[in-house]
């Protein structure tokens, strides 16, 4: 077992005293207090798991794994620095550890300090305001004319495509540097990265590794199956109603479903304050008796956008595809009217997307309204508010260590009220039903009954969407 490490105990120091700070600050920083351990092998697993990318992945190219030092000094800094609160508000930023040379062959756009900076928690309290997190990424090296240390050496632009692709509102990315870029979100916890692919995290201390997410294999994938099913059918459905006869096929419609469950959720956790989504099947009302006698649905609202507005999205994008993939064949002149209607089909899926994006935000706003959010498989709005009524003794759950359900169980009552109410919910429906849990803290959980044991997954993903 890794030992703990624990960070320097300066950035709150000031917010746990009294004088003028509010009692949520002092709240807030005693409760991050226990959170300033964290595993000491992260630079041992960190660079396993880079040389294990760059065997698996041709294209990731050949840099060496950064030293250990350097990512020990890293991870104490950036994960101290997720601690912080500047001005009431928690701090959020990325780093990318390269030099500005490094990034030259990127789209990641370097804007260099006249003098480095120190790569210390209070310079980056200093510029995470100034930042977008989503756009512009801390650059921090080791300078040519400095022997030795890391240093702050300016920022690194990348535009809104990495923001759009991360959170899905686009399937373009940028070209990244073959380096390490750290996430620094949430408080204490970091996603280390390179490229778009996630190496590792740590979750309020403890260490989470890449897997197969429990959303594409096991109970939890198979509760799915039918929408993904329906998914396809409507696409082709559109298809063949805006183009009779045109040929189509081969392409993964069950990870454009997925993705929107995960843009879902990640929008919900962007928003900081937490929140409940219960699935339900589609052929469920928002009056059936079946789920009134269990919730009360406060804001009772049905609105099918996120479905439509996906069906299009994707259908748009099959049809340019194939567009593009015909024009695109060696020896085939390009007649005008195809780049023409290449290119206007292009611009349908970037608006039906748009649309869709708009959906989906729309959506994870409601999760802050006191309740949970009631949707169909299908992704149909059944309202929002919901609260739990019926009564039900649940004593235990299971905690899943892998997609397919298999952990130990743990009491209910060492859970919040919201984790409580998504488990008795499950545990109560006569159809079969998923919730998910997204935590003030930023962890998402998923919770279902399989066969006679209700099951909760703690990390949902730690794909694309959690960088």
């Amino acid at each position: 077992m890794a030992r703990s490490r624990t960070t320097k105990k300066k950035t709150n120091q000031g917010a746990a005293r009294g004088g003028g700070i509010s009692r949520e600050r002092r709240r807030r920083a005693a409760a991050l207090e226990s959170e300033r351990v964290y595993p000491d092998n992260i630079p041992d697993v960190l660079q396993r798991l880079w040389r294990k990318h760059s065997r698996e992945c041709r294209s990731s190219g050949r840099s060496p794994s950064p030293r250990k030092d350097v990512l020990l000094r890293v991870t104490e800094t950036l994960y101290e620095a997720s601690l912080a609160i500047e001005e009431q508000r928690p701090i959020r930023l990325r780093a990318v550890i390269a030099n500005p040379a490094d990034l030259q062959k990127s789209d990641f756009k370097p804007m260099l300090f006249s003098s480095p900076r120190a790569f210390a928690v209070p310079e980056l309290i200093k510029l995470a305001p100034a930042l977008d997190s989503d756009k512009t990424l801390v650059g921090v090296g080791s300078p040519p004319n400095l022997l030795r240390g890391l240093y702050i050496w300016g920022v690194a632009d990348v535009g809104s495509s990495w923001s759009k692709a991360i959170h899905g509102g686009g399937y373009v990315m940028p070209d990244f540097p073959d380096a390490l870029i750290v996430s620094a979100t949430e408080a204490a916890s970091l996603t280390f990265a390179r490229h778009q692919h996630v190496l590792a995290a740590v979750r309020r201390g403890r260490l989470v590794l890449p897997e197969v997410s429990s959303l594409h294999k096991g109970p939890l994938a198979d509760f799915f199956r039918r929408p993904r099913i329906a998914l396809g059918q409507t696409i082709h459905q559109m298809i063949e109603e805006d183009r009779p006869g045109f040929r189509h096929g081969g392409h993964d419609y069950a990870t454009r479903y997925t993705s929107v469950v995960e843009r879902l959720l990640f929008q919900i956790r962007a928003q900081g304050h937490g929140g409940a989504v219960l699935v339900v099947p589609h052929e469920i009302a928002a009056g059936d008796a079946r789920l009134t006698s269990l919730v009360h649905i406060k804001y009772r609202a049905e609105r099918n956008g996120m479905w439509v507005g996906l069906a299009s999205s994707v259908s748009h994008h099959v049809v340019w595809h194939e567009l593009d993939r015909a024009a695109s064949r060696p020896r085939t002149p390009l007649r005008g009217r195809d780049y023409v209607q290449t290119m206007s089909m292009y611009g349908q899926w970037h608006e039906s997307d748009e649309v869709l994006t708009d959906e989906i935000n729309l959506v994870a706003r409601l999760a802050g309204v006191d309740g949970a959010i009631v949707m169909t498989d299908q992704f149909k709005l059944l309202g929002f508010g919901a609260e739990f009524v019926a009564t039900i003794d649940l004593p235990r759950v299971v905690v899943a260590r892998n997609p397919e359900g298999k952990g130990s169980t743990r009491s209910v009552e060492r859970f919040g009220q919201r984790h409580r109410s998504a488990f008795r919910f499950c545990a109560s429906t006569p159809f079969p039903s998923v919730a998910f849990v997204v935590s003030q803290d930023g962890g998402i959980k998923a919770v279902k009954q399989v066969d006679s044991k209700l099951v909760m997954w703690e990390e949902v993903t730690t794909g694309e969407f959690a960088m």
